[in-house]
């Protein structure tokens, strides 16, 4: 269940910035700002495997999952919600290697 958000950003995410008015390269920004923010995650993950379990690192990216969304929802300016791609990291690469992890 946590990670039909991912699906929805990857699906309905241009949409909803071109319904708001955004131009086609402030859509590219975002999706930019998604995946450079992932990398230092799958950088660091071995460290945060090292100090917390997977279950608690699944918990923690489904509650920020929960409050990207929440803003996403309440937030009119593409451009900030294009600045909010950078919590993709955190909670899609967070979400990732943390179910690799417990699944492993």
């Amino acid at each position: 269940m946590a990670g039909i958000p991912h699906r929805l950003n990857d699906s309905i995410l241009g949409l909803y910035l071109s319904e708001l008015g955004s131009s086609k390269s402030q859509i590219g920004s975002a999706w930019m700002f998604a995946s450079l923010s992932e990398v230092p995650i799958f950088a660091v993950s071995v460290f945060l495997f090292r100090k917390y379990h997977p279950v608690f690192l699944i918990t923690i990216a489904t509650i920020l999952y929960t409050i990207r969304w929440g803003a996403y929802g309440y937030i009119q300016d593409p451009t900030i919600i294009s600045v909010l791609q950078v919590s993709q990291g955190v909670t899609f690469a967070l979400f990732f290697v943390a179910s690799m992890e417990y699944i492993s």
